[in-house]
């Protein structure tokens, strides 16, 4: 037996989807403890379902069979879940100075922790020696002509950067969604090629950790371990290349109102439509929040072309690979026909 349970927070409304069983005669619907749902069966064993979330009441409103498929809506009283409000920073914004200054200990004036390859666990960063700043957003270069009504032109003098965001001085890191910037880092090595390609790599087991960007190091966080103190022990803290994709979706969406993409994975080309945001879900007992809920197919690349598509480039592999992984175990065993296309149904945490 697999099953869906899909938590709408704007509709306080659970949705279960149950396949490939017998369901002629559903005889209960009821609320077991704060999470699980039991579903009592004529002359079967009393089904028990894992809900993504606490709730404190759910009241059935729709049962029905759809072929060997059981579908049932609830309405529901949400709990509140301090541990969801306590991780909410472990989205786009993880690693942010906000999210830097809850996490970690303070030392006088300061918080503490490391930056560390995530290969070897060499240090690269101690917070003690550097003032941090955030970036306003990833899509700062191409927001500026919206931002700035009264760039100045061509010819005129100006003693302002209207396209560059970069650390001031040797003592400054400024932390984007995805990665970090600084001048200068003893413990990585510029590995330059013939073409424009400029790696930096740890001196220690050679891993890339990141690029050259504006004559600055950018330091990828996927290629970082945190290491900090909270309490009375000391945590590691990984950031999961996932974040990188549903950051870009996300920031498309607010900013301009794109739902549908269109990405290059391996030899194949792959078609995204996102339906919603902050969905919770269940899947067959494993729990993702704050999903985005998508639905997808992929062709051959340089196979037939779909319209209407943003076409996005994803420069990472580890991005790439984590995309199509997630894509594939969390898609669900619907299928959505739009036309000619017959669209599979996945879900991806914004919460990893």
């Amino acid at each position: 037996m697999t099953y869906l349970v899909e938590y709408l927070p704007r509709l306080n409304r659970l949705s279960i989807e149950i396949v490939d069983g017998a369901f002629h005669a559903v005889t209960g619907v009821k609320l077991e403890g704060d999470q699980f749902i039991t579903i009592s069966i004529r002359a079967k064993d009393l089904i028990k379902i894992r809900c993504p979330l606490a709730v404190k009441s759910a009241t059935p409103t729709s049962v029905k069979t759809l072929g060997s498929n059981l579908q049932i809506s609830l309405e529901v009283d949400p709990q509140i879940d301090t541990e969801l409000a306590n991780n909410v920073g472990d989205g786009p914004d993880k690693w942010s100075c906000g999210w830097l200054k809850s996490h970690t200990s303070k030392l006088g004036s300061k918080n503490e922790f490391q930056f560390r390859c995530s290969n070897c666990q060499l240090e690269l960063i101690d917070s003690l020696d550097f003032i941090f700043k955030d970036m306003p957003g990833d899509y700062w270069y191409e927001l500026m002509e919206f931002w700035h009504c009264h760039k100045p032109e061509n010819n005129q003098p100006t003693d302002k950067d209207y396209g560059i965001l970069k650390p001031k001085n040797n003592n400054t890191i400024i932390i984007g969604s995805f990665y970090l910037l600084q001048t200068i880092n003893k413990s990585l090595q510029l590995l330059e090629s013939d073409g424009d390609e400029a790696l930096y790599v740890c001196k220690a087991c050679r891993q890339v950790i990141g690029d050259k960007f504006q004559n600055v190091i950018r330091l990828l966080k996927w290629k970082l371990d945190l290491k900090f103190t909270a309490g009375s022990g000391t945590l590691i803290s990984i950031y999961n290349p996932l974040l990188y994709a549903v950051n870009l979706f996300t920031t498309k969406m607010q900013s301009l109102a794109i739902r549908k993409f269109a990405i290059e994975v391996d030899a194949k080309s792959v078609y995204l439509w996102i339906l919603n945001t902050d969905v919770d879900v269940t899947i067959d007992g494993r729990d993702f929040r704050k999903c985005l809920k998508v639905l997808w197919f992929s062709i051959a690349k340089g196979g037939e072309s779909y319209g209407g598509y943003e076409q996005m480039e994803i420069p990472y592999k580890e991005v790439r690979d984590k995309l199509s992984l997630a894509l594939q175990e969390n898609t669900i065993h619907s299928n959505v026909e739009i036309g000619s296309i017959k669209y599979l149904v996945s879900y991806l945490p914004t919460l990893v």
